[in-house]
């Protein structure tokens, strides 16, 4: 759409700003996305012994927070997608603020998983 990067940023945190021209680059974009998760998931299903077949798939990270509705991904990928619920499944100690985590919890996904290794 051409927008700098604060107006850009401005329309991920407020979904009221959210556009029919915002909502359909978000739509091209994702089909970009889809196309890879088809192959990648084609690859390991096809080339990892015993592997059965996806229950769920977990999304999270910035990009993520564009798309208010999951209902296309999942569609197109034929596997229940969800965004992650990372601090119903982990104590937060009480000088954190839980809401602010909860917030950023799909940002804090892979950051997490890297700290429960």
């Amino acid at each position: 759409l051409g927008l700098d990067r604060d107006t850009a940023l401005a329309i991920q945190r407020d979904e009221s700003r959210r556009t029919p021209e915002y909502k359909d680059v978000i739509e091209q974009a994702l089909s970009g996305l889809v196309n890879e998760l088809k192959l990648s998931l084609g690859y390991y299903l096809d080339h990892i012994p015993d592997a059965g077949p996806l229950r769920t798939l977990y999304i999270a990270g910035r990009g993520f927070r564009l798309i208010p509705d999951l209902s296309y991904l999942e569609g197109e990928i034929k596997i229940p997608t969800r965004r992650p619920d990372i601090f119903s499944h982990v104590a937060v100690a009480s000088p954190l603020d839980p809401s602010v985590l909860k917030t950023n919890e799909d940002l804090l996904a892979s950051a997490l998983g890297l700290c429960l290794r």
